[in-house]
């Protein structure tokens, strides 16, 4: 039976990998992975829910989402965060090396080796904390090919979805009015349940529980990857020139997005 995929795009690190098993858990359907790959990936999961929906994650600019594999686009989730929170998230995430090992990487001159690896791991520890948000802010400033799905920087990616057939929803939303947000992600995809239904999926797919979770069974990659997942990080890791800077580059369309200090 052909499948309705439901595709939950955003930035890396604006919270796709939690907001994709949500939007599965309220679907009653399994997250099949990420989208245009037909493998398992960290999100994957539900896989014995019989359900006319199917759900995927992705990262891939709007422009780049279309019919993969026979399988067609049904309905697209867009999650936006902050993004001096995706900085901050990134730095403690994202592996990041001296220029002259990043090269290197980027290059497949240091493959999968004893020595690979050993070079990878010193390079890690040669970056500071604060080396590591400002290449993220790069990041995020301009894009760069060291970093998988950061091809293209945050404000193109997020102008790239609206005004579009999409449903855009915000991170800290999401977090901190679960229902009142979920209950949108229903109506936009065309699914009933009432608010007790709602609320325990929500409690099942929190970050407490699912942590809690993958720690009782040993899933050590999918707990290291929610980190903690809270809001307002960046005002206790950036400083005053980081947010400067970010607001120079894209404080308008921040400030568009209610976005405030």
């Amino acid at each position: 039976m052909k499948k309705n995929n439901v595709i939950v795009s955003g930035y890396p690190k604006s919270g796709t990998t939690w907001a994709t098993r949500l939007v599965a858990q309220l679907l009653d359907c399994p997250v099949k992975g990420f989208w245009g790959k037909d493998v398992y990936s960290i999100v994957s999961e539900g896989e014995s829910r019989d359900s006319l929906f199917c759900c995927y994650q992705s990262h891939h600019f709007y422009d780049e989402l279309s019919d993969q594999n026979g399988n067609e686009v049904h309905k697209i989730i867009y999650v936006i965060r902050d993004p001096r929170d995706i900085v901050v998230s990134g730095m403690y995430h994202f592996n990041f090396y001296p220029r002259i090992i990043e090269k290197m990487v980027l290059e497949h001159k240091v493959e999968n080796s004893f020595f690979g690896r050993v070079i990878k791991m010193i390079g890690r520890k040669l970056v500071t904390k604060s080396q590591k948000i400002n290449k993220m802010l790069e990041t995020i400033k301009y894009g760069t090919p060291y970093i998988l799905w950061c091809n293209y920087p945050w404000k193109e990616h997020v102008l790239s979805y609206l005004d579009k057939d999409v449903l855009v929803i915000k991170y800290e939303d999401l977090l901190n009015h679960s229902l009142k947000e979920s209950k949108r992600i229903l109506e936009f995809v065309s699914y009933q349940k009432n608010d007790n239904q709602i609320l325990t999926d929500i409690q099942s797919q929190s970050f407490f529980t699912r942590k809690q979770e993958f720690e009782l069974t040993g899933n050590k990659i999918k707990s290291t990857h929610l980190r903690k997942g809270k809001v307002g990080e960046w005002k206790y890791n950036l400083s005053k020139k980081q947010i400067r800077d970010i607001d120079y580059h894209m404080g308008e369309l921040v400030q568009k997005l209610g976005y405030n200090d």
